[in-house]
């Protein structure tokens, strides 16, 4: 099987319509800052602690001290250095965007993903994220979910992030932003709920009949 019939095989089997909870743009910015290093469940505890105190707002996160971002989202772990990104990001949205994360959309996706990536704590994986589940630009996201499935399934990944990224959206069945969605979401969920880091659920997995790690058990 080729990469292009894999990734049109993923979205149709895999892909989650809606699958991001948060609907609004700032919001879906700060979980991906929320999600580094974390599970999703973590990352809800702590966006439930910022809207219950009103902060989940650019003015909200700008006003508030430090240490009271820190303490609502604790329970997403690193508190202190993902609240020093949130602030830094926020700081970025008042003195590049005039305070409003859709003006970033003025851009085009080169020039934004630069203006992403030169904030503090900001790398590709999260810039990517924002862009496309935030602001509906047409780009990958590669993640550890992404590599560890077409590792497994016999591709080979280039240690470089971009081309990595590049490959993906040339051989995608599709190259606009709903697509690109539906791709990353049928990669995490495929990762998470059969292509397990350990002890995968091979004999229920959905691509298991052209998966090089479960023929060479065969």
């Amino acid at each position: 099987m080729n990469l292009q019939t894999l990734l049109k095989r993923i979205v149709e089997c895999c892909g989650v319509p809606d699958w991001w909870p948060s609907s609004d743009p700032f919001e879906i910015a700060i979980q991906a800052i929320l999600t580094q290093n974390t599970n999703w469940k973590n990352v809800m505890k702590a966006t439930m602690n910022l809207r219950k105190l009103g902060l989940m707002s650019p003015e909200g996160l700008q006003n508030v001290d430090i240490s009271t971002i820190e303490d609502a989202i604790r329970p997403s772990g690193f508190y202190k250095i993902k609240a020093k990104r949130i602030k830094s990001f926020v700081n970025f949205i008042f003195e590049k965007l005039n305070g409003k994360i859709e003006n970033l959309k003025k851009y085009s996706i080169e020039d934004a993903r630069e203006l992403l990536l030169s904030i503090s704590g900001i790398g590709k994986e999260t810039a990517d994220t924002i862009l496309l589940f935030a602001l509906d630009f047409p780009i990958m996201i590669v993640d550890s979910y992404t590599i560890r499935v077409l590792k497994r399934v016999g591709f080979e990944t280039p240690n470089d992030y971009d081309k990595l990224r590049r490959i993906l959206e040339n051989n995608a069945p599709k190259k606009d932003p709903e697509t690109f969605k539906l791709l990353h979401s049928g990669f995490d969920e495929l990762a998470k709920r059969f292509c397990k880091k350990s002890k995968p659920l091979c004999e229920e997995c959905p691509i298991r009949d052209v998966c090089k790690r479960k023929l060479d058990t065969i």
